[in-house]
């Protein structure tokens, strides 16, 4: 797609037209690294049916296996190596849609047996694979797929099976967020119930992890990169912008799935290096140091309110920071507010009501679900404590509860 702009496109192996010489599938994984990413996922076959790796199956005609002047080369397997190289975990992208194999007009049984057989290859011939995005389930055979991933990668995460996507493709999870489901058959394994799609259920009977993924153009859009002249010819997102996605999807408890993709000459572009290098750097200095106050694990019950002293007066905050302890505990939290107080120590402790005054919360954004992790961005204020109130939670019960307060301005 990246040579034709369309998955629908030319079905020749010789359109797959990077220069070999250039091509560095170490460059892409060090751009993810350079975002903090503790996994890389490479698009091993996208719907276009084009294999990235020489696969042994029915489409071997439409793979790497077939581009003139190759070489030989395996992608799958160089990305595999890079990735043990930067200490990333590899996960990888398949798709059961497959445009060559309609182009050659095979049944749906041919299909299927295509598909497995090119899915058992990259699970059973790059050892450890972390992360299996299955996309587009095609032909029925998803159950299939998943079952085939347990079997020879069981410690592996599979979109779908373990994981959800929320957002649609916005870069911004849904709110309120419960990791909990009920699935479509009924099992573990099936995908959450379309009435509970990107959002959950308190009553779900199968917990989901979640994601949302974004491309790091405008829009969050186009996944592919088919620069012509090999340089970029669409509008990145700005730093500010990125950062935003991030909080709006790992600050509400979810995977970020950011697509940076190769152009034509088989790098990515400078105008996404730097600005990836730029999200990593100040997701960074926002989070990775001290919070400038925060408690840890405090059991809190339904109406109970939970201080925090900013360790001096009229300190300055943006981002509050929370974590129910759902290892233990469970998602629990349904609703909870925040509220600052102003003034002396003395003030803070004093027990007086009025000295503490509320934090807006964008009811679309905050104040309900909490989960793995929240992260509430306030409107810029000094606070000498903050306070929070869990208000309600699932069955009454009491929680514990993780905060951390930030000021996330640049120096």
């Amino acid at each position: 797609t990246t040579f034709t702009g369309s998955v629908e496109g030319d079905q020749s192996p010789a359109s797959f037209a990077p220069d070999p010489r250039l091509l560095d599938v170490r460059q892409w994984v060090r751009v993810a690294k350079s975002m903090g990413s503790p996994v890389a996922v490479l698009t091993a076959k996208h719907e276009a049916g084009f294999c990235l790796w020489p696969t042994n199956s029915g489409n071997r005609p439409f793979s790497v296996a077939a581009v003139p002047n190759w070489q030989d080369r395996d992608l799958v397997r160089e990305f595999v190596d890079a990735c043990h190289k930067e200490g990333i975990a590899p996960g990888l992208y398949f798709t059961a849609m497959d445009h060559y194999s309609d182009v050659l007009n095979r049944t749906d049984a041919e299909k299927r047996v295509t598909i497995l057989a090119e899915l058992t290859e990259l699970l059973t011939g790059y050892g450890e694979i972390a992360y299996f995005w299955f996309d587009h389930y095609a032909m029925g055979i998803y159950l299939e797929m998943g079952d085939l991933v347990r079997k020879f990668q069981p410690s592996a995460v599979v979109l779908g099976r373990d994981n959800s996507q929320t957002g649609g493709e916005t870069g911004y999870a849904g709110y309120p967020l419960w990791n909990t489901c009920d699935t479509q058959d009924g099992t573990e394994r099936g995908n959450c119930a379309l009435s509970q799609h990107g959002k959950g259920s308190p009553t779900g009977a199968f917990w989901k992890a979640w994601e949302s993924d974004c491309s790091i153009y405008e829009g969050c859009h186009p996944w592919f990169d088919d620069s012509k002249d090999a340089r970029d010819e669409y509008n990145v997102q700005s730093v500010d912008e990125l950062v935003a996605h991030w909080e709006g999807v790992v600050g509400r408890g979810c995977e970020f799935i950011l697509n940076v993709p190769p152009n034509r000459s088989g790098l990515i572009g400078p105008q996404l290096v730097d600005a990836a290098s730029k999200l990593g750097a100040e997701i960074h200095r926002r989070y990775a140091g001290a919070p400038i106050a925060e408690v840890k694990g405090v059991c809190a019950k339904p109406g109970q309110t939970l201080v925090i002293p900013m360790g001096h007066v009229n300190a300055s905050l943006d981002r509050v920071w929370l974590e129910e302890d759902v290892a233990c505990d469970g998602q629990r939290i349904t609703r909870y507010r925040l509220s600052k107080c102003i003034g002396t120590v003395a003030d803070c402790a004093s027990g007086l009501e009025t000295v503490w005054k509320p934090v807006a919360l964008d009811p679309s954004k905050g104040g309900q679900t909490i989960g793995i992790q929240h992260i509430d961005e306030v409107p810029r204020t000094v606070a000498t404590a903050l306070r929070v109130v869990v208000e309600s939670t699932l069955r009454d019960a009491p929680v514990r509860l993780t905060v951390k307060v930030f000021d996330t301005r640049a120096p």
